[in-house]
């Protein structure tokens, strides 16, 4: 999962010869960092749906964005075990003699304790706040940076981003101005 980020240094000029003057350079960073328990080529380009218009055009209904009962429980009694704690970080007498009888904190679906891989690629000297520039960071990334082609890209299958808004908002946009079916998301 590439996660970039836009780079604005500000280059202030302390002597003023020919066409010397303050200026800002633009860049972006990028790191990858490898998806937790998913394998090279685990996620298809067939899961991901076809994209058939610019807004998705999505059908909510109530019952979608209210919680369940079965669903909220578990969020509230991680709540109260919050409150709780704080309680016994303000009183650690009251912490010592409750001792084991204080419960561990409750956990839905807790991803298991792991190393977080984390790869940064080198800066590169792309605005990345026009989707030209979207194109170039997308384009550095896999072929310059990675050495990746087509088939390899096909093979890896749906690469995740992420970014500020403005970059999710351009990468985005970058499947409908390709030529050929992108496997960004």
């Amino acid at each position: 999962m590439p996660t970039t980020d836009n780079l604005n240094i500000a280059f202030k000029v302390s002597e003023q010869r020919d066409d010397s003057k303050d200026h800002f350079d633009n860049g972006t960073t990028v790191a990858l960092v490898p998806l937790f328990g998913v394998e090279y080529g685990g996620l298809p380009v067939t899961l991901k749906p076809k994209r058939e218009r610019r807004n998705a055009i999505l059908d909510i209904k109530p019952e979608d964005l209210v919680p369940t009962f079965d669903e909220a429980a578990p969020v509230q009694a991680g709540q109260l075990w919050h409150i709780e704690d704080i309680l016994y970080d303000q009183f650690p007498a009251l912490r010592k003699r409750l001792g084991s009888a204080i419960e561990p904190a409750p956990s839905v679906l807790q991803i298991p304790v792991h190393k977080t891989e984390q790869y940064p690629l080198p800066a590169m000297h792309i605005d990345e706040s026009g989707l030209e520039g979207t194109l170039g960071v997308l384009n550095t990334i896999f072929r310059d940076s990675l050495r990746l082609t087509d088939d390899d890209i096909k093979k890896h299958g749906i690469v995740s981003c992420a970014g500020d808004q403005l970059s999710l908002s351009l990468l985005d946009k970058v499947p409908i101005y390709l030529d050929h079916e992108f496997l960004i998301t």
